[in-house]
């Protein structure tokens, strides 16, 4: 599990992201600097693009283990939000790594 400060808080995302972000098909990444010092992240999958909570469960987890084992080559002082498409459900787990890392290290 993702620790409590690596972790954006549900009132605070629309708050502290800003505008500022890119994607592909599967994925939209919108990020801001934060002063604390860490990088801290959130997931969104709505529920208008994978009606199963299941589904929408199984692809927040798999991002999160991904962020977790990864965060020592995540740059610091960063608020990341990934919005993830229904595409992004098809992806094995190595290429969402792949994605999500290649992501972090663009766009930061």
């Amino acid at each position: 599990m993702l620790a409590k400060s690596n972790r954006i808080p549900k009132e605070d995302i629309a708050k502290t992201v800003k505008k500022k972000g890119s994607g592909d098909k599967f994925f939209t990444v919108k990020f801001s600097q934060n002063a604390l010092g860490s990088a801290r992240f959130s997931f969104v999958v709505s529920s208008k693009i994978l009606k199963k909570a299941t589904e929408r469960n199984l692809l927040k987890r798999r991002a999160r283990e991904i962020i977790r084992r990864n965060l020592e080559n995540i740059k610091k002082g960063y608020d990341i939000v990934f919005i993830f498409s229904k595409e992004a459900l098809e992806l094995s787990y190595k290429e969402l790594e792949e994605k999500i890392l290649y992501a972090c290290k663009k766009y930061l």
